[in-house]
C-alpha cells in the first residue's frame, strides 16, 4: 500500500488527526531532544524542532517521500513550559495555568528528501484556563491526558 506522509511522530493526537484526514501515511518518532538552546525564544525553539523532527526521518527513507515533523509548545508569561515527568508536576502546572491566558504553539515541517521542497509554518494560539479547583485538576491528572 503506498503513503503519502510519513510522520515523525508517535503522538497520538497527531496520529488521530491524519487518520481522520483519512491521509495514508505511516509514523515514526524521533530521538529529536525537545530542550530548548541557551536563550532560545519559544517560536524559534518550536520550529526548531518541527525541522529536526521532520529531517531525521527524511535522512532515513529510500524513498522521496513527504514527511511530517511538529511540535507543540505551551507558552506562559514568555516562558516554555515542558511537558510534566511526574504527576506532581502536572498539578503545579495546571495550578499555574488556572484562570490565566497562555499561549499554545504549533510549528510544523513538511519536506520531501532530496528536495527543496519545504514548508515551515507556526501557529499560535491564546487559551485562557477556568480557574481550576483542586478536585478538577485531580480528576484531569488522574486521566493521563495532562502527561502530553
Amino acid at each position: 500500500m503506498p503513503i503519502d506522509l510519513i510522520l515523525a511522530s508517535g503522538s497520538p493526537r497527531r496520529i488521530k488527526m491524519l487518520k481522520e484526514l483519512g491521509i495514508k501515511f505511516i509514523s515514526t518518532p524521533t530521538n529529536v531532544e525537545e530542550i530548548p538552546l541557551p536563550n532560545e525564544a519559544p517560536e524559534k525553539f518550536a520550529r526548531r524542532l518541527a525541522i529536526e523532527k521532520a529531517e531525521e526521518i527524511a535522512k532515513k527513507q529510500k524513498e522521496k517521500t513527504w514527511v511530517l515533523g511538529a511540535d507543540t509548545i505551551v507558552v506562559l508569561d514568555g516562558k516554555i513550559i515542558g511537558k510534566p515527568k511526574t504527576k506532581r508536576q502536572a498539578k503545579q502546572m495546571l495550578r499555574a495555568l488556572s484562570g490565566r491566558w497562555h499561549e499554545v504553539q504549533t510549528a510544523f515541517c513538511l519536506l520531501k528528501k532530496e528536495s527543496k521542497d519545504r514548508y515551515v509554518k507556526l501557529v499560535k494560539s491564546s487559551v485562557k484556563f477556568i480557574p481550576l479547583t483542586n478536585k478538577q485538576i485531580n480528576w484531569y491528572v488522574n486521566t493521563g491526558e495532562s502527561m502530553d
